[in-house]
């Protein structure tokens, strides 16, 4: 998640189904503002970056840049690690800086 204000809105970016990456927003509810084929597999490690500068947010996926979305109207918030449905996540490394 990244700048998000609160559970209500914000942004999210990552794999959100079988061979799909997305960066989604929050307002009231989750919507796609941009996704992307990405055929990721179950058990295997993944370096994720996220790049949020003024409106647009860039996600990368082992080096890659897989998608970028404009729109990203919220100019600051927090940011965090959240898994949307039932399963198993191991996330291994978390940081931030400002840019």
């Amino acid at each position: 998640m990244f700048r998000a204000r609160g559970t209500i809105t914000g942004f999210a970016a990552g794999f959100t189904a079988p061979g799909k990456a997305a960066i989604l927003r929050n307002d009231r509810g989750w919507q796609s503002i941009a996704s992307a084929k990405f055929d990721w597999e179950f058990g295997r490690e993944y370096r994720i970056e996220l790049e949020a500068v003024g409106d647009r947010a860039t996600l990368h996926v082992d080096g890659q840049r897989i998608l970028e979305a404009r729109g990203i109207d919220l100019p600051m918030g927090m940011t965090g690690l959240a898994r949307s449905s039932a399963g198993t996540c191991e996330w291994l490394d978390f940081s931030t800086r400002e840019l």
